[in-house]
């Protein structure tokens, strides 16, 4: 999970100067933490899932598959963001999206038993904002990842100098561009 906070990304000769006041206040943070919960008994128990998923397109008149890099449009939409039992986030590809309870599981062994039921939830409130060729899959990797035209819309792989992740497989465009974690 990755909280994004607005702001101007730095260069690594900008970033030297903080990085031991950054460690000091991250061991301090910890110090205060520990000594605040190590003797605590009743700490309740919270935990919950999150599930990577890629959007799929498939065109039937083709006999093709790829990737939609159509993921990022749904994050902006009330609906989505309305969704009671689910938080939809962008994740590193523009056909990737990540899934996750809006509110955490408890400590009962019966919570449990609620897992799955929580995974059909959250994938039939998402499905009703697909398109009719598209599907979300918990796919490790998309097979034809890397491969001339595995997406939609298709790009050239970077061909000009300004490409940030200069990947020789993956055009810039398939990858997050709405989130500055990946830029």
């Amino acid at each position: 999970m990755v909280f994004i906070i607005e702001g101007t990304l730095m260069t690594w000769e900008e970033i030297l100067p903080h990085i031991s006041n950054v460690k000091k206040q991250g061991t301090m943070q910890f110090l205060y933490q520990y000594k605040k919960y190590k003797d605590e008994k009743n700490y309740p128990f919270y935990w919950g899932d999150e599930t990577e998923y890629s959007l799929i397109r498939f065109d039937h008149e083709e006999r093709v598959v790829q990737l939609s890099l159509t993921s990022t449009s749904f994050f902006g939409s009330p609906q989505v963001q309305a969704l009671e039992s689910s938080v939809w986030t962008s994740e590193y590809g523009e056909f990737m999206m990540e899934g996750k309870p809006r509110n955490p599981f408890g400590a009962a062994i019966t919570d449990l038993n609620h897992t799955e039921e929580h995974f059909i939830e959250r994938r039939k409130a998402i499905k009703q904002f697909l398109g009719p060729n598209e599907s979300l899959v918990s796919l490790t990797a998309f097979p034809r990842l890397g491969c001339p035209n595995f997406t939609f819309p298709s790009y050239e792989v970077n061909k000009h100098p300004t490409e940030l992740h200069k990947s020789v497989f993956v055009a810039d465009a398939a990858l997050c561009s709405q989130l500055p974690l990946f830029v």
